[in-house]
Formats: structure tokens, sequence, C-alpha cells
């Protein structure tokens, strides 16, 4: 992790089905703000999604792998070695790719590409991710550069912990919320706490992001000292990240 020595945290069966049912869940409220004619209709192509996560990050492999089980989403792999934004553009254009998971830095990276233009990405509906705030002017440079994905933009917090989820920021609320992480997803219960505390705060106060969901982690690997520290007897999960709430929306405010 950014704070530690890397933990083994143990995600069960159970917590993967969660996963898959909150996530599915939160995309068809999407469809039905946005498209709602489309609700319960086939896709008119197969799902696809150009890898660019490690698969020991839980985006890589539960947001992705465990979620083209149920999806039939297609996903492709780059070759070996440092991820490239050439390759990915590539990638998206052979395989007709319909959704994108980044972070902010790749999708920098990709926005600024000089040859942005060659690549035809009229397959690409949709893009998403995380690990951090995306910033407005990134997202206001997305929408005038790839203006078709707009009204699909969405970005979550979550951790391992929490199978990857967390809060949503989708649709409309990404433009009117820019510097917001979101709501909670379907099945997940935010808290902001006194550090260290079981106090909660008031809106606007800034305290310390707590997390129950029926998608959480076990507990850590061969470290209950670890386990007791992040998970309390409720099972709420401390993430040791500070935030604050304000008219529902969860805001970032830096690790504890």
């Amino acid at each position: 992790g950014t704070t530690g020595r890397p933990k083994g945290a143990l995600i069960s069966h159970r917590s993967n089905i969660a996963f898959i049912q909150s996530s599915l869940l939160n995309g068809a409220a999407g469809t039905a703000i946005t498209n709602p004619g489309a609700l319960g209709q086939p896709p008119s192509s197969q799902p696809c999604i150009i890898n660019a996560s490690p698969l020991f990050h839980v985006g890589g492999l539960n947001c992705q792998v465990v979620m083209a089980t149920v999806t039939g989403m297609h996903i492709v792999y780059p070759p070996q070695g440092k991820w490239q934004e050439q390759t990915h553009l590539e990638l998206t254009e052979q395989h007709r790719a319909t959704s994108w998971s980044l972070v902010p830095t790749q999708l920098w990276r990709i926005l600024d590409y000089p040859d942005l233009h060659r690549f035809d990405l009229s397959s690409l509906a949709t893009v998403g991710g995380g690990s951090s705030v995306w910033p407005p002017e990134l997202l206001r440079t997305l929408g005038e550069r790839m203006p078709q994905v707009r009204p699909n933009l969405g970005m979550g917090y979550g951790s391992t912990e929490t199978n990857g989820l967390g809060t949503n920021l989708r649709m409309h609320w990404t433009y009117e919320h820019p510097d917001s992480i979101g709501y909670p997803a379907p099945g997940v219960e935010v808290e902001v706490r006194e550090p260290g505390g079981t106090e909660v705060v008031d809106e606007g106060v800034v305290g310390e992001i707590c997390m129950r969901t029926p998608a959480g982690f076990i507990g850590y690997w061969d470290n209950a000292e670890a386990t007791a520290a992040a998970l309390d007897t409720d099972r709420w999960y401390r993430t040791g990240d500070f935030g604050h709430v304000t008219d529902g929306f969860l805001y970032l405010e830096g690790r504890r």
C-alpha cells in the first residue's frame, strides 16, 4: 500500500457476489436515467475493455475479470511492459473497445497524445476509473476531445478491502460536483467519523472515512493486529482517508 508494507486482503465468494450485484444495480440505475429504453435489452455489441490495471490490483482483477464472467465482457490485455498510450489507442481501435478504466495520469497522457486524432475511437462509449480525484480540468478536456463519452463518464472511490466498492460519481453529477468522489454505491454505507473513534461528525466536518458493505473483506491474511486496527466489531472498515460529506456527496481531503 501507500503507507506501509503490503498486506493480503482476504476476499470471499460472498464478497464477489455482493460486488457483482451492486455493480449491476448501479449500471441499471444509470441506464434508467440516461437511456430508459435500453433497460432489459441486450447490448448491440459485445462489451470490450482494454485492460490498464495490474491483476494484483482490485481494479484489474475483480472489477474486470469477475464482472466479465457475468456480463460477457471481452477483456483485451496489452503486451507485457510499461503502459503506453499508443498501445492503448491501437488496441481500442483494433478491438472496437466500448469502455476504458484508467487512472488520471493515464487519461491525461492519452488526451495529450499528439496523434490522438488519428485513431478511430467511435466505439468508445464509457470512460471511468479511480485512484484519486479527477481534476475538473481533466473532465473538461475529456469532454472537449471525446464528447461521445461525456454522458457515461464515471469514477469511483474504494479499496481492495471493500472489493473496489465505495462511492461513485457518474453521469451529470460528474460535472456538477467535479471535486467530489461521489455518493455511496448500492449496498455501501459511508460515515465520516472522528479519527480513531465511533462518533459521526456533522456534514462539512472533516473526519476519517469509514465504510461498511457485504462486499467487504474478511480480514488481512495472517495479520490479526492489522485486521483489528481496520475493522471494528460491526464490520465498519476504517479507510485511513480523511474526508467530509456535503449535500450527500463525499469529498476526499487526504490520507491519515
